[in-house]
Order: C-alpha cells, then sequence, then structure tokens
C-alpha cells in the first residue's frame, strides 16, 4: 500500500506533464508566453519534483521546499538569467527552508493517569 501511496501521485504528474505537452500550445518566446501556458507547464513539474523527492524523503514540507528551489532555478534558466550569485543564493534559501521544517518526532505519548 505504500508504494502504490508514493508512486500514484508520482504517475499522476507525468500524465499532467504529458496533458500539457500535448494540449496547451507552445509559445514562440518566453516573453510571448502567457500565464496560463507558464503555469500549466510549471505546476505539474513543481509536483513531480516534490513528490519524486517526497518519495525518498518522507517529509512533504522539506520535499516541497526543495521543488520549490528546483522550479526557480528552472524559472531562471529559462529566462536566461542564471548566474553564479543567484545559484547560491537560491541553494541558499531552499538549505534554509530545509532545515527549518523538523520532521516530527512519532513516539507514542506517555498515558496521563488521573487517579
Amino acid at each position: 500500500m505504500s508504494l502504490i501511496k508514493k508512486t500514484l501521485p508520482i504517475f499522476l504528474s507525468m500524465v499532467a506533464i504529458g496533458l500539457v505537452f500535448y494540449y496547451v500550445p507552445p509559445p514562440t518566446s518566453w516573453p510571448e508566453a502567457s500565464t496560463f501556458q507558464i503555469l500549466a507547464f510549471l505546476l505539474p513539474t513543481l509536483t513531480l519534483i516534490t513528490f519524486l523527492i517526497n518519495a525518498f524523503l518522507d517529509f512533504f514540507p522539506r520535499s516541497l521546499s526543495i521543488g520549490l528551489g528546483a522550479i526557480m532555478l528552472l524559472v531562471l534558466a529559462m529566462i536566461n538569467d542564471l548566474n553564479l550569485a543567484l545559484l547560491v543564493v537560491t541553494i541558499i534559501t531552499v538549505i534554509v527552508l530545509f532545515t527549518a521544517f523538523k520532521k516530527p518526532d512519532h513516539k507514542p505519548r506517555k498515558p496521563v493517569n488521573k487517579s
């Protein structure tokens, strides 16, 4: 059951990206792309990256922070604005977000005696 829970979102994200490639007409250039075209490509890509990382980390907030960093780098590369300074700032931001989300302990609490 755990394998199905991990692979189903990945499969659905891949299907969504395939549908976007099939049905959404590609823009001729980045400035001419509509908001719908940009979001239709980036949101399924974000979900795919997040769920792929979540399959290994098994903690969604940390996976989402890595996915958002990857999407940020992808957008910067698409608009030809990715340089070393922005790369370092993005990586530092992802590391800060990653460490900000602590994985909760799943230790059972001791029962309280009410006597």
